[in-house]
Formats: structure tokens, C-alpha cells, sequence
């Protein structure tokens, strides 16, 4: 497995499946790259 690091210093474990690589994990986030908040939704309503 490979690692990709981040600009919020978080590090993400990637897998190749054929001739695609995917994220291992799920993004964990808490603002995007304008400094803005992520909104924290839990289950699939909001």
C-alpha cells in the first residue's frame, strides 16, 4: 500500500485495483482549503 499526505497533515493509505488507485480510508477533514469549517453530518439527512 502507498500513502498520500495531505495539506491538513493528515496521511491516507491508497490501494491499486487494477489500473486505479483508491483512498483505503475515509477523508477525515474539519475545513476546506479556504480555512471555511466542514459542516459535521451525521447519518444521511441534514
Amino acid at each position: 500500500m502507498k500513502n498520500i499526505n495531505l495539506t491538513d497533515g493528515n496521511s491516507y493509505q491508497i490501494v491499486k485495483i487494477g489500473s486505479q488507485q483508491w483512498m483505503a480510508e475515509n477523508l477525515r477533514v474539519t475545513h476546506y482549503l479556504n480555512g471555511d469549517p466542514t459542516p459535521n453530518v451525521i447519518g444521511d439527512r441534514q
